[in-house]
């Protein structure tokens, strides 16, 4: 199981479109400040996905919560393989692990500087590039709606997850 962090905006990803011929394609937006909407995700060969979204930060307490409420979802023993960033490491997240009297969850680390090696940064790709490209989003509620929605998307579709391990910059599996 791979997990990964990732940060939307206000400001839509622009993608190729079509229009009426002679007119060119535009994406009207207000955005005043660049307010951001938070992901985690964690997702498994077999085609399983967890998420959560939120307005603020993943820090070390939103990381230990997102690892407990993960394995209450899914309720079984977890190999979670997930990039060096420092909130994945800190004394907080170590001392929860230890805290476990029977462990259920194990942690891996990525190498380092290899994203390419996380089928999670596929979904990021495939929400941000193809079911949130071009989406404009007024307030960060409606942001958040979004991208909630584009992951309920993607949760629906095992295949399609399952695609994610077998990307060839991945290279997980044939």
């Amino acid at each position: 199981m791979f997990e990964d962090e990732a940060t939307f905006q206000l400001l839509p990803s622009v993608q190729r479109t079509y229009s009426l011929k002679g007119h060119r394609p535009q994406l009207h937006t207000q955005v005043i400040n660049q307010k951001l909407v938070r992901a985690a995700v964690a997702i498994s060969p077999q085609g399983d996905l967890f998420y959560e979204v939120r307005e603020c930060t993943f820090k070390s307490p939103a990381a230990v919560r997102f690892l407990t409420n993960l394995q209450r979802a899914w309720k079984k023993k977890l190999l979670v393989v997930w990039d060096g960033a420092s909130i994945h490491t800190c004394s907080y997240v170590k001392e929860w692990l230890a805290e476990q009297h029977s462990p259920n969850i194990w942690l891996a680390r990525l190498p380092p500087y290899s994203p390419e090696l996380n089928p999670a940064e596929q979904v990021w790709n495939y929400l941000k590039n193809v079911l949130l490209g071009n989406i404009c989003c007024k307030t960060v509620k409606e942001l958040k709606t979004k991208v909630t929605e584009a992951f309920e998307t993607i949760k629906n579709d095992k295949e399609l997850i399952q695609t994610f391990f077998c990307h060839k910059a991945v290279a997980f599996y044939d």
